[in-house]
């Protein structure tokens, strides 16, 4: 447009229209990665909060959406314990264990190295994890995760992994994601139909870009890893 504006083709106060769109949308990203990056900067200076759990006494229960955390606690962490989706009324949970066979040998390495990446990050499938329904009457750690929908400006995802303590105490970690708008304008237009309850719903936006919280803080790369923090774990990755 602004070749043709040059060129006489169009009217030279066209210009202004492209000149406001990229101008605004830009000022908007501009200040967007900006307020992120002071978030992110707040977010790695905080100190850490820390729950007191013994891993030879307490076992960890995580809800049905924590599988993969679960799992992670046993294989990577030596969690010896991990329960799932709490207690029946009869008293009985489903509680996982590492069998004997795939526990690490003296070097750190895993007996067993013939499992798939999907097999690896699932309580289920996992053929190294041992599954049993039993009693269990031991204090546990609650780990439930959350999707509480944006705060601030659209910006940030509250997805949060919220800890209780058998005492009460709990600790709760943001592990969600930074949406700022993307570097390059693509608009975002089109309906789709909801299921529950059934309606249309319409979306006019423009991409945004993902930046995971936690990949931004303390050099912390994952779920688990700040779980493990917060329980003072050895091994974090």
């Amino acid at each position: 447009m602004i070749f043709e504006a040059i060129m006489g083709l169009i009217p030279r106060w066209a210009i202004i229209i492209p000149l406001l769109y990229f101008g605004g949308y830009y000022t908007e990203a501009v200040l967007q990665h900006i307020e992120i990056s002071r978030e992110i900067t707040a977010f790695s200076s905080r100190p850490i909060d820390r729950l007191k759990f013994d891993p030879k006494d307490t076992a960890i229960n995580v809800d049905l959406s924590g599988d993969e955390i679960g799992h992670d606690l046993i294989t990577l962490y030596n969690v010896p314990t991990v329960t799932r989706g709490g207690t029946d009324k009869d008293g009985l949970a489903d509680v996982y264990r590492l069998k004997p066979e795939c526990k690490p040998d003296q070097a750190g390495t895993p007996s067993r190295s013939d499992r798939n990446e999907f097999q690896r990050r699932s309580l289920v499938f996992d053929s190294c994890i041992a599954h049993h329904r039993e009693t269990y009457t031991r204090p546990i750690v609650s780990i439930k995760l959350s999707e509480d929908g944006t705060t601030g400006n659209n910006t940030m995802a509250a997805n949060r992994i919220v800890l209780t303590a058998p005492d009460g105490n709990h600790v709760t970690i943001d592990n969600g994601w930074y949406s700022p708008l993307s570097w390059f304008p693509m608009p975002i237009i089109g309906c789709g139909l909801n299921d529950q309850p059934p309606a249309w719903k319409c979306v006019a936006n423009f991409n945004h870009d993902r930046i995971p919280v936690l990949r931004s803080a303390n050099g912390v790369r994952s779920p688990t890893a700040a779980v493990a923090q917060v329980l003072g774990l050895e091994g974090a990755l």
